[in-house]
């Protein structure tokens, strides 16, 4: 009924909204079950995507009553049990986005949803908290219209985004990849900061990996099918963030930015990716980025290959079901030529501007257009994500092994 009336318009709307209000408050006599659901309702209500302008909540009440309700979601992420503060908090990383920079009112509640969710994603007891305050994290910072937010709170917001690295070595897959998605919507940080957050971005990259002595930061082994089936997306969710961050920070080149490139990797990223004959700049942070953005390369085509091959398989179901087999061989295979052209133009993007900022430095220049552009020899192909260790003879680089890529 309340979800009817939200969609009213005119004054049952903000009747609708007050008696939502009254459902969130803990202390009232309502069962936890429909407060879960009163915080369900208010998420779908609140995402500006769910609705057209016309029809969003944000624009059909009166913004004290707006504001009202966002407290009381604040209040329920906070004091309210965990499985009613899972909900809430997705509603708050919608809400932030229709908040206004120039009230101080909305600025401050939007310092508080920061602050909320920082708390969530480093005390709660629950995995399912700490993955939706994740994923509320890049709903607040996604599309670059929180600048103006950031500026007010620049220690609050640098402070989540320092956790969320940390919760990439989380035990919990599901939080991992949800850290790793709000990292792809990094903000405008202090370069520090930054590079920080690439450094534990493309050290989570190579140590998840198949080959890897490791996993992950925090150094642990998946040890069953249903941590390891995620182990895929997490690195390919590292490797946007990476591509993300990249595009958005580096486009203006600076010698912060160079030095960083510059500089040898971490400790176990060397470990990791030495090969037999390498020398000292092959550990470089810049050859480093430019051996994932290779294997990114090299796992793109083998994706778009895959779908072609798909498309052409000769159907073996039956009559009565082929068309429905058909349609939906076809929309698959559309659906995988789709997300590896963005990934495609994420990652010539990245590249472009990785070659500019490069282009002062010729000598690493250089370093990072060979291990961007050639493949050692067939037998180094990947079979799994980052085979770089490989510590054998036949993967020496000289001029008879390298293959050049299209």
């Amino acid at each position: 009924v309340y979800l009817a009336l939200l969609r009213c318009d005119g004054q049952p709307v903000q009747r609708g909204v007050q008696r939502l209000i009254a459902l969130l408050d803990a202390n009232s006599e309502q069962t936890l079950a429909v407060r879960q659901w009163a915080c369900w309702a208010a998420a779908n209500q609140i995402d500006p995507q769910q609705h057209e302008d016309s029809l969003s909540l944000a624009n059909n009440i009166e913004r004290p009553v707006y504001r009202q309700l966002i407290r009381a979601l604040l209040s329920a992420a906070v004091n309210d049990s965990e499985k009613v503060g899972a909900n809430a908090v997705r509603a708050l990383g919608h809400a932030a986005k229709t908040l206004d920079a120039t009230n101080d009112d909305e600025a401050q509640l939007w310092a508080e949803i920061v602050e909320t969710l920082t708390r969530i994603i480093e005390h709660a007891n629950l995995a399912k908290s700490q993955w939706n305050a994740c994923y509320a994290v890049r709903n607040v910072f996604h599309g670059g219209t929180e600048g103006a937010f950031v500026k007010r709170a620049y220690e609050r917001v640098e402070r989540l985004f320092r956790l969320l690295c940390v919760q990439i070595g989380s035990k919990n897959f599901k939080v991992q990849i949800n850290a790793a998605t709000a990292l792809a919507c990094t903000p405008e940080l202090e370069i520090g900061a930054v590079r920080d957050i690439l450094r534990i971005i493309v050290s989570n990259i190579v140590n998840n990996n198949d080959n890897s002595r490791r996993s992950g930061s925090s150094g642990r082994v998946a040890t069953n099918f249903h941590s390891w089936k995620y182990r895929q997306t997490l690195r390919d969710q590292l490797t946007v963030s990476l591509c993300a961050n990249i595009v958005r920070h580096f486009a203006t080149s600076s010698s912060a930015i160079i030095d960083f490139l510059r500089s040898p990797c971490d400790d176990d990223v060397a470990d990791e990716v030495k090969r037999d004959g390498d020398d000292g700049q092959a550990h470089v942070t810049a050859v480093v980025i430019a051996r994932i953005l290779r294997q990114e390369r090299w796992r793109i085509a083998r994706a778009m290959e895959d779908s072609k091959f798909a498309a052409q398989a000769p159907s073996t179901s039956s009559s009565s079901s082929s068309s429905s087999s058909s349609s939906s061989s076809s929309s698959s295979t559309k659906n995988v030529a789709a997300s590896s052209q963005l990934s495609q133009e994420m990652l010539h993007s990245a590249v472009q501007v990785l070659r500019e900022v490069l282009s002062t430095e010729a000598s690493l220049h250089e370093q990072f257009e060979i291990e961007y552009s050639t493949m050692r020899d067939t037998a180094d192909a990947p079979t799994t994500a980052f085979p770089f260790n490989n510590n054998n003879n036949n993967n020496q680089s000289n001029s008879s092994n390298i293959i050049p890529l299209n």
